[in-house]
């Protein structure tokens, strides 16, 4: 019963958020954790467990903090070069990018 409350809470959530024009949805598979900003390169070796991203380039960070910086940095391409009804971005837009 409670699952279905969680659920039914982020929806509303989600549905409220996607009705605001300037709200970006990312899709689920657009590799925030992965990516890293300084070089580029995906890393493709990261597991749950691994609580700090570290690069071969040298780009060290706490992996929630780097994702969220990710996804600022995503949105921050889509204001300025992606039209607003084209907000919703799946993987295969991403790697436009």
């Amino acid at each position: 019963m409670s699952r279905k409350v969680h659920h039914s809470c982020f929806g509303l959530i989600k549905a409220k958020l996607k009705s605001r024009k300037e709200t970006i949805v990312l899709d689920k598979f657009i590799p925030t954790t992965k990516l890293c900003p300084k070089c580029g390169s995906l890393k493709k070796d990261l597991c749950l467990g691994d609580r700090t991203y570290i690069c071969e380039c040298g780009y060290e960070e706490d992996r929630d903090v780097h994702a969220a910086r990710n996804m600022l940095h995503i949105w921050h391409l889509a204001k300025h070069f992606v039209p607003p009804e084209q907000w919703e971005f799946k993987l295969a837009d991403w790697k436009k990018f």
